[in-house]
């Protein structure tokens, strides 16, 4: 499956409903990640980028976790290196879904 990437600018909000999951497979948060800066899965791939953060604190440069589940399908994530404030709140996801 493609991933489905979720761009806002800084200090913006966002609606997205035009995100389709297939059925028959399994979803989890492992796979989300943050590339702080506007910088793209492109230039993490080239090493281009100092700050990309991900689920997974073992893949974490700085062995931090960046991303916590804030409640009932609501993530949040940490932009800055060693968990910054620790507020979690650079972005906050919040999923709805639906069946369609």
């Amino acid at each position: 499956m493609a991933g489905i990437d979720l761009r806002v600018d800084n200090q913006g909000t966002a609606s997205f409903t035009d995100k389709t999951l297939t059925g028959g497979s399994i979803f989890c948060k492992t796979g989300s990640s943050l590339i702080t800066n506007g910088r793209t899965v492109d230039q993490v791939l080239n090493g281009q980028v100092d700050q990309a953060y991900f689920a997974y604190i073992g893949a974490n440069a700085d062995k931090v976790d960046h991303i916590r589940l804030l409640g009932n399908n609501v993530f949040g994530f940490e932009d800055l290196a060693g968990g910054g404030d620790k507020d979690y709140n650079d972005v906050v996801l919040k999923v709805n879904l639906s069946v369609v």
